[in-house]
């Protein structure tokens, strides 16, 4: 059941009525039976909803979900309508009987119950999953754990048109990756390899943001993809050298066309600690930087800062130069696959790096190593993949 809100109920009358006499062109929409709703888990049909609590009908229902491009419209709870391109993962039919509310708007039809839908099928083909999208061919379906520290595929990229199938994979191939997964009909995932427990097709039941013929995961669920044109995926790089005077770090965006914004050390506490970021009006700005049996240090002439870490999900850290924190040094000069300067990279890795808004600091745009979800001062989606190039 949907709590109704005054956003949910923007539609007027007068559109209710415009809906209702659009049904007379919704005769190929067929019943489908009565089938159970996870309102506190995932929805059946996820796509777009209203509630109306006097004017709800079947016809009304359907003209909302077909004006929208959906094929499936669902009514719950006498007065709720529900949209979607395909039936999600927690939708199962069960007997007639369970739904039994009458509709608010026309007391001689039935719009589901509590937790129940009625739904609708307009015979319009589902989303499919292409087999082969240009060098990419398609892997299966997969489980992700976004709750864990480790995803399955490393690397989140923002596609601001609206993920596709085309579109991840080009996004993962201009930024160097052999793997492209979607998920969650939004997101867009790339990494060299991976290892994950392969799901059933129908699992990945989510049309894509950008293309509603094509399906790109669900919640938990990886639709993935592989560049056919490697035959073998990347490994993790060998570090050319823990050591290098005099360069600046900039941050590269990957996957789209965008100026390379440059790292800028910020004292974040105060003059003891501080952190890797990308904002423009920083309190701390060094000309160069030296990298020094792989750990990383500002130039200057006063006491300098050193980093102490560079934790997966974590900015890199740095603290004045003599502190008690052991002195991290696990960064390396790692070779650039796009011929630019080199890149930074730690344990073996260039490409784990991201910008992320901090939302706890008004959106300042810090380097993040590994970004996770459910970060106390990032959202995971807000993160754009990045190289740190070495520029000397």
């Amino acid at each position: 059941m949907m709590f109704m809100t005054s956003a949910v109920l923007a539609l007027t009358a007068f559109s209710l009525s415009v809906l209702a006499t659009e049904c007379a062109s919704n005769s190929a929409w067929e019943p489908q039976g009565c089938f159970f709703d996870s309102p506190g888990r995932a929805r059946t049909l996820s796509g777009a909803s209203y509630v109306d609590s006097h004017n709800m009908t079947i016809e009304t229902c359907v003209a909302f979900c077909q004006n929208g491009g959906y094929n499936y419209a669902g009514v719950e709870f006498g007065q709720e309508c529900y949209c979607d391109h395909a039936l999600q993962l927690e939708g199962k039919q069960t007997t007639s009987s369970d739904c039994n509310i009458p509709c608010s708007g026309n007391s001689d039809q039935i719009c589901g119950a509590g937790d129940h839908l009625n739904i609708f099928y307009s015979g319009n083909p589902e989303p499919t999953s292409p087999r082969k999208v240009d060098t990419w061919k398609y892997a299966g379906c997969y489980v992700d754990n976004p709750a864990s520290d480790l995803r399955v595929l490393e690397r989140n990229v923002a596609i601001p048109a609206g993920v596709t199938v085309e579109y991840c994979t080009k996004a993962c191939k201009s930024a160097g990756f052999q793997v492209a997964g979607m998920e969650f009909g939004t997101e867009c995932w790339c990494a060299h390899t991976f290892d994950a427990d392969q799901a059933q097709e129908t699992d990945c039941h989510m049309a894509c943001a950008g293309d509603h013929r094509e399906y790109c995961g669900a919640p938990d669920r990886l639709t993935i993809y592989r560049d056919s044109s490697s035959n073998t995926p990347s490994q993790p790089q060998t570090c050319e050298a823990t050591s290098l005077a005099g360069f600046l770090p900039r941050a590269v965006f990957k996957g789209a066309q965008k100026e390379p914004t440059e790292i800028m050390l910020v004292e974040v506490i105060d003059s003891t600690w501080s952190i890797l970021s990308a904002c423009e009006s920083c309190l701390s700005h060094f000309e160069t930087y030296d990298l020094r049996d792989g750990s990383i240090a500002p130039v200057c002439h006063e006491a300098v800062p050193v980093a102490f870490n560079a934790n997966a999900g974590e900015s890199p850290s740095f603290l004045l130069d003599g502190s008690s924190s052991p002195t991290f040094h696990g960064y390396c000069v790692m070779a650039n696959s796009a011929g630019g300067p080199k890149l930074l990279g730690v344990d073996g890795h260039s490409d784990l790096w991201s910008l992320c808004p901090n939302s706890t600091a008004d959106g300042r745009l810090d380097l993040v190593y590994a970004p996770k979800a459910n970060h106390a001062h990032y959202t995971l989606d807000d993160c754009e993949a990045v190289d740190i190039e070495l520029q000397t």
